[in-house]
Formats: structure tokens, C-alpha cells, sequence
């Protein structure tokens, strides 16, 4: 996994153009971006702000997953525009999550099948993981899409004697 220093570099230099034309982009001159984005400088530094619209505007994200891999978390599962999905492909969805939960169980069977699990097994595994978690996020979304609000119940009065 890159590191936070590395994904801000790939970002900025895989950009069309490189970081000089993505600096103009974003509103950042392209030499001032190209230091900033020099994992070997001390100082100039990108701003979170900065990040973030780097990320919005390139649709590259491995700044954040990095971010997330150096916090120890999970890579971030985005959330889905679940209106795009009909309330018939429930199933459909629920099938999804097993299936991505088989092929997790099958990567991690394959890697156990020699006793030892390599740095290329584990990073199938994590991935195969990964899907698994946003086939189940997705299916998530779905079911949050159908939930209504119930009425507040009245009180129920009862008689006295």
C-alpha cells in the first residue's frame, strides 16, 4: 500500500499534464503544487482543503485510502445512489453480498491451502474483503431508501372503575 506522501505525488503527476497543469486547475500555481507534492520537501506541504479538492476534481482517490491504510482502517466504501436501484433487485442485492462473501472465503481458503499466506494472497483477500463490504454498504442503502416514518402512536386510554 503507497504511502499518504507517494498517493499525493501519483495523483499530481499522473494528472494530464502533470501537477503544473493540475496546479492551475485547482487554483494552486503549478510549481508552488509540484513542491507541494514532493514527498522529499520539508517546506511545502498540501493542505487538507487542498487534498480534497485534488480528489473531487481528478475522481483519484488513493489519497484517501492511503490515508485510511496509514490510520489502520479499512479502505473508504463510497456511498451508492441507491434511487438508481428498483425495490425488485433486493435479491439481487442480497445475492451480491454472498457471492462477495464466497469469493473472501475462497481467496483465504486458496491462501491457507500451503499453510502460510503471502503479502500478494493477503492483498487478494483484503480486496475480495473489500468488495464484500460494499456489496453489503450497497444493499445497506437500498433498504435504508425504503424505510418510512410510523406515525406517533397515541397513547391508549383506558377506563377507570
Amino acid at each position: 500500500m503507497k504511502t499518504v506522501s507517494t498517493a499525493v505525488f501519483d495523483t499530481a503527476h499522473h494528472y494530464q499534464g502533470g501537477a503544473h497543469a493540475l496546479g492551475v486547475v485547482v487554483g494552486i500555481g503549478g510549481k508552488v503544487l509540484a513542491n507541494k507534492c514532493n514527498p522529499h520537501s520539508d517546506t511545502h506541504h498540501l493542505t487538507l482543503a487542498e487534498a480534497l479538492r485534488i480528489m473531487a476534481l481528478t475522481g483519484d482517490h488513493q489519497i484517501l485510502r492511503a490515508m485510511c491504510h496509514e490510520l489502520g482502517y479499512l479502505n473508504p466504501i463510497p456511498r451508492l445512489d441507491s434511487t438508481t436501484v428498483a425495490d425488485d433487485a433486493l435479491l439481487d442485492l442480497l445475492a451480491s453480498v454472498f457471492a462477495e462473501a464466497g469469493d473472501v472465503a475462497r481467496s483465504l481458503q486458496q491462501a491457507l491451502a500451503d499453510g502460510r499466506i503471502t503479502s500478494k494472497e493477503y492483498a487478494d483477500i483484503e480486496q475480495q474483503s473489500i468488495e464484500a463490504q460494499s456489496a453489503l454498504a450497497t444493499l445497506l442503502d437500498r433498504v435504508r431508501s425504503l424505510v418510512v416514518e410510523e406515525p406517533a402512536r397515541r397513547p391508549v386510554m383506558r377506563a377507570v372503575r
